[in-house]
């Protein structure tokens, strides 16, 4: 049993990210097989969920200094890999995923 510092509920990014992480890399291994369309939209649901978690730990454990700066730095490392890559997913999950974050900063700071 996990103890309370490590549960789901307390720690979303250190259970979800590692499936998450896989998803995409089986998604990118098999992505020749999968049609153009659905492609996409496996990419969108992956990096989604990994930024929806980074997002809900912000929530949930409040905001110190370090969460946002990480989901800050994860949202452009998200976009850029997204335009070396060509690839819309990442470009656009990262941007708003960044929009949410600089918005939460704004709101609990204001």
């Amino acid at each position: 049993m996990a103890s309370s510092q490590t549960s789901i509920l307390t720690r979303p990014q250190l259970w979800v990210v590692p499936g998450a992480v896989a998803y995409l890399g089986t998604v990118h291994w098999e992505h020749h097989r999968i049609p153009l369309k659905q492609l996409s939209n496996l990419r969108y649901l992956s990096i989604g969920i990994l930024y929806i978690s980074s997002t809900m730990e912000l929530f949930v454990q409040g905001m110190d200094l370090w969460e946002p700066v990480v989901l800050t730095v994860l949202s452009i490392a998200g976009m850029l890999t997204g335009i070396g890559l060509q690839l819309r997913a990442f470009l656009y999950n990262g941007l708003t995923f960044l929009a949410v974050v600089l918005i939460t900063i704004v709101w609990k700071v204001g």
